[in-house]
């Protein structure tokens, strides 16, 4: 069973993603928005793999190999 606290952070990560989704989007394209992207992608991949380890997910292998 996955606990809810795994399932609000991912919401709240998710919520960045969007809005990083939507400056792409915007008018103005800079490569901050690239820089920043790539942060989100790096932390969001690290904090799933955390939970992933302290949940115990039967699929974490291929989820890692998904990431790299």
């Amino acid at each position: 069973m996955i606990k809810t606290s795994a399932l609000i952070w991912q919401d709240a990560q998710h919520q960045v993603l969007f809005e990083l989704i939507a400056r792409i989007r915007g008018e103005r394209f800079d490569r901050t928005i690239l820089r920043d992207l790539q942060k989100y992608a790096e932390d969001h991949f690290r904090l799933e793999e955390i939970y992933m380890a302290e949940l115990n997910y039967p699929h974490r292998d291929a989820h890692l190999r998904a990431h790299d």
